[in-house]
């Protein structure tokens, strides 16, 4: 199990270097944060709906995780891991403002 926690840098990096088809960005923050815009190819599932949600992400991929700053981050990445996903990764630095810009 791998369950990494990096900077945004990192972070962006890692997932840019991940081969096509194996890697999900997941966004967590809320509906009104996610009106104000997202990362492109991100997919959107509410960190309160990720427990009932985690069906929709493949298990076999790499889920890069984010937020606006990084605590919703530390929740989902506890919830993913305890339903049994090898790869998470988390942005813990900056988040959604500062990765946009990357």
């Amino acid at each position: 199990m791998t369950c990494l926690k990096m900077n945004c840098q990192e972070f962006m990096a890692r997932y840019r270097a991940a081969k096509p088809g194996t890697a999900v960005m997941l966004d967590v923050r809320n509906n009104e944060e996610v009106a104000q815009g997202m990362l492109s190819n991100a997919v959107h599932i509410p960190l309160g709906e990720l427990g009932s949600r985690q069906a929709e992400l493949d298990k076999s991929k790499e889920i890069f995780l984010y937020c606006r700053s990084g605590n919703r981050t530390q929740m989902a990445l506890e919830i993913l891991k305890d339903a049994g996903f090898p790869n998470v990764i988390c942005s813990i630095q900056g988040g959604y403002d500062l990765l946009k810009t990357l």
